[in-house]
């Protein structure tokens, strides 16, 4: 993919229509594997997020019960 002179214009006057078509489907490829990163991450944080509360709970509890 021929990329502008600034971030995100793309020439395509030099490009087939078969060739725009193969970038388009690329893009689309890196957009969705990146998305399900991002939600990969997500969920990760999640999972992280619940086991400090626990751990925190878990913690004030034997903290009262001294």
């Amino acid at each position: 993919m021929a990329m502008g002179l600034l971030g995100g214009m793309t020439d395509y006057s030099h490009q087939s229509f078969q060739g725009i078509l193969e970038d388009l489907k690329k893009e689309k490829e890196e957009t969705l594997s990146f998305s399900k990163e991002i939600l990969e991450d997500v969920g990760a944080s999640k999972k992280s997020h619940i086991r400090i509360m626990l751990f925190l709970l878990i913690f004030e509890a034997l903290w009262i019960m001294q």
